[in-house]
């Protein structure tokens, strides 16, 4: 595609239609674009082949393990770690500029000092869990990401430190986890200079996906008695996700690279959908559990820093249309505060919040032209129907008539936009 529009610049500049200047830029653009694709993949292949070497050294030690003195043992046991450390040291001081050095011999070392830990636990028999263990392995990971500048890194701190929090919050072995909530922002710094620095790299795009994972999972380890009101804590948690995916500073051109926006949006519509079932209201009606410290703060948290970005985005006028799944989170708990003394008027409510929300996503995609997010709100009413059929004690012959105006739907919209994209090309 790129070589198509160099091609054509000297046509547009005979035409008169851009400038000179302007055709070197856009040449000029697409020359970095095209010598940043090199660099990525050996980044990608660097960080592999780290991966793959190291997990090789652990294997053959492991194989050998028993045959060993103890003094070799110990020798084993740090010697990935001194690898590492002298990869590192080589990357900053003779290969500075090399993200491809940097990134691979980081990522080394991080699963060096994660053998070297399990490696000297085992030798000294050292007690220990799984949760102090990642514990342990994370706070020794963490200057690597600032030292070599390693965004891998990074998302490998991301990713266990989710796993300590779910190995610590979760099941009947559960414990204080307030170590995974200060743990994760110790990446903040890094991904906020990615976000500043390199809006459009890889790794920003890796990290608008596993942050708000990473939030997403661990989020429940703050529920106690009254489990039942992490619903607006997750929904306000949503609708943080989808204000920042649809701000400036977030938004990408593609939507798959835009995790906060796909999480925020599929996660509203999970619980909207979720919740638009008669027994979960029957159900809650009557409870009146005390809600925990955590649980206050799993509310009050995400749900104020939601009306915080959503004033902010109002004020900058971030989106140039109205879009009403901005004040989705703040209508949910209006809806289930009122549910949770009148169930009826809750399931009703909840339904025409699901249908309205499909109803303006379809709107959105015929507006954008864009097929994607017209069948997405298609398939919100296709999924409102499913939950209806197991849900209402209707005949099946109305049951039937439903999924074939859906399925009709499908047809006409689809069409409809096709029809309107080919006019507009014409």
């Amino acid at each position: 595609m790129s070589k198509n529009i160099t091609n054509a610049l000297p046509e547009l500049v005979g035409a008169e239609l851009i400038s000179e200047e302007t055709a070197q830029k856009i040449t000029l653009y697409y020359q970095q674009k095209q010598q940043a694709q090199p660099q990525r993949m050996n980044i990608v292949f660097g960080i592999i082949g780290s991966v793959l070497v190291g997990l090789g050294i652990i294997l053959i030690v492991a194989h050998n393990w028993d045959n060993l003195s103890r003094p070799v043992r110990v020798l084993c046991a740090f010697l990935p770690l001194v690898i590492g450390q002298f990869f590192c040291g080589y990357s900053l001081l003779k290969k500075p500029q090399s993200k491809t050095w940097k990134e691979s011999s980081a990522v080394f070392l991080f699963f060096a000092v994660g053998a070297s830990i399990s490696l000297v636990a085992q030798l000294y028999n050292i007690s220990g869990d799984l949760g102090s263990f990642l514990f342990t392995w994370m706070l020794l990971a963490v200057p690597l990401i600032y030292i070599m500048s390693s965004s891998m890194v990074s998302l490998l701190f991301i990713a266990g430190v989710t796993a300590y929090g779910v190995e610590n919050g979760y099941g009947y072995r559960a414990v204080d986890t307030y170590h995974y909530w200060w743990m994760l922002l110790l990446a903040m710094p890094h991904y906020y200079k990615l976000i500043q620095q390199q809006r459009e790299s890889n790794f920003t795009f890796f990290h608008h996906w596993f942050f708000p994972l990473s939030l997403t999972i661990c989020l429940g380890i703050l529920a106690g008695s009254a489990e039942e009101f992490m619903f607006i804590a997750y929904m306000s948690l949503f609708g943080v996700f989808y204000l920042l995916g649809v701000s400036n500073k977030v938004s990408a051109t593609r939507v798959i690279s835009n995790g906060y926006l796909v999480i925020g949006s599929l996660g509203t519509m999970g619980i909207l959908l979720a919740l638009s079932f008669r027994w979960f209201w029957v159900d809650l009606l009557g409870k009146q559990d005390m809600l925990s410290i955590a649980e206050w703060a799993a509310v009050l948290v995400p749900t104020a820093f939601a009306v915080f970005l959503l004033i902010r985005n109002i004020r900058n006028k971030e989106e140039g249309y109205v879009n009403p799944m901005r004040f989705i989170f703040l209508l949910f708990i209006l809806i289930f505060l009122i549910g949770l003394s009148a169930p009826l008027p809750g399931v009703i409510m909840m339904n025409l919040l699901v249908l309205a929300a499909a109803i303006f996503t379809m709107q959105r995609g015929q507006k954008l032209n864009h097929l994607g997010i017209l069948n997405y709100g298609l398939l919100i009413i296709a999924a409102l129907v499913v939950c209806r059929f197991f849900d209402t004690d209707i005949s099946f012959v109305l049951r039937g008539l439903m999924f074939v105006a859906v399925g009709a739907g499908f047809f006409f919209a689809n069409s409809r936009l096709m029809k309107k994209r080919k006019q507009y090309e014409q």
